[in-house]
């Protein structure tokens, strides 16, 4: 399976990134592709089984429908907190 997942993802971690980590890593071992669009990510080096593309809350909207048609994900998992508009 393809599955993109929205999310804040610093590498200073946060409860966000612990979670999502565990869950693409152990999804990525389990044979499925898994790419993060991540809020808050600074596009430095990693070695996770998995893709992690940087993005900005602003963003977020059109970068996950853009991903997911170009990607052409079964799954798209949102997980983080809605900001205050």
């Amino acid at each position: 399976m393809k599955i993109l997942i929205a999310t804040q993802f610093h590498m200073e971690g946060g409860g966000y990134h612990s979670i999502t980590e565990g869950i693409s890593t152990r999804w990525a071992e389990q044979g499925h592709e898994v790419k993060i669009l991540g809020t808050g990510y600074d596009a430095r080096e990693h070695y996770y089984p998995f893709s992690v593309i940087p993005s900005q809350f602003e963003w977020l909207p059109a970068h996950i429908v853009a991903t997911a048609d170009a990607f052409k994900s079964d799954w798209v998992v949102i997980a983080m907190d809605i900001p205050k508009i």
